[in-house]
């Protein structure tokens, strides 16, 4: 991604976590910024000067409060994907997208996405590290026959990986795949299922089963921290430093030279408009 790309994504990235900040204020509804997003705004007071999204994350509850009131806003300018809204959606995550904007990160992507903000789900989660190794590696399992049953690329191409890569569960997963949208259904089910595993729980610890495979105290999260994202004052956990340290350890110092890079691909952008991905693809065919 060259630099005059970066600044613009990052300008429009921008104005869809003001909007979302602006939202979640309006309505009460408790955020964190998170991972690098978390990171920057303690370290840089903004991005990562080589980071080109925003990540944030809320506690179930809270993240249940701003898909239904944002459903009901109807909003002409922004949209939240997710799993349960589009069978062509194949994060593990949302994001709330620009709706005036275009990102597709792969050309064989079927789901082109706007400027957006990962919202990560905070979850209840066991205190006993071997039980909850078994549970991440069940959740990493789920994620990916969600990704391998969502409709984002062809299904030739899917059978081409799956028995490149997964030869001897090639027999297994191919009647599933011959229905896809049944198999990615029961999935959902299953993903939804292990999430709620210990939401009636009472905890002290809490995870991201969408993201990495770490145990957070719930008590660095609290009622969060008033912290400058470039001009936005934003919320950061309560105790970044223990949240920070859990995640990046060291997270003050920069990393080296050559790890300073953005890591999300693109294959097209276009931060005007929204264009359709066969139109895309067409025009990048010739």
């Amino acid at each position: 991604m060259s630099e005059n790309s970066l600044i613009e994504r990052q300008k429009r990235v921008l104005e869809v976590f003001s909007y979302f900040v602006k939202f979640c204020d309006k309505h009460s509804i408790k955020y964190y910024c998170y991972a690098g997003t978390a990171l920057g705004a303690v370290r840089h007071k903004g991005f990562i000067p080589w980071d080109d999204d925003v990540d944030v994350a809320m506690f179930r509850s809270e993240y249940e409060k701003f898909v239904k009131l944002f459903s009901e806003e109807h909003s002409s300018d922004y949209e939240v994907q997710e799993l349960h809204a589009d069978n062509c959606y194949y994060l593990p995550f949302a994001k709330l997208c620009d709706r005036h904007s275009t990102i597709l990160e792969k050309p064989f992507y079927r789901c082109a996405l706007g400027a957006y903000i990962d919202i990560f789900v905070l979850d209840n989660c066991t205190e006993d590290k071997e039980i909850f190794f078994k549970d991440f590696a069940e959740a990493e399992k789920l994620r990916w026959q969600l990704e391998i049953s969502s409709e984002y690329r062809p299904l030739c191409f899917v059978l081409k990986q799956l028995f490149k890569g997964h030869a001897r569960y090639f027999m297994y997963y191919l009647p599933n795949l011959l229905n896809r949208s049944g198999y990615r259904s029961r999935m959902l089910k299953e993903y939804n299922k292990l999430c709620l595993k210990y939401i009636n729980d009472d905890t002290k610890q809490c995870t991201s089963w969408s993201d990495l495979e770490i145990q957070y105290d719930k008590e660095w999260f609290g009622d969060g921290k008033k912290c400058m994202f470039e001009d936005l004052e934003v919320i950061v956990p309560c105790d970044y430093d223990g949240y920070l340290k859990s995640t990046y350890g060291d997270y003050m110092s920069l990393p080296p030279i050559e790890q300073r890079v953005t890591n999300h691909d693109v294959y097209y952008e276009n931060y005007n408009a929204r264009i359709d991905i066969k139109d895309i693809l067409a025009k990048n065919s010739n």
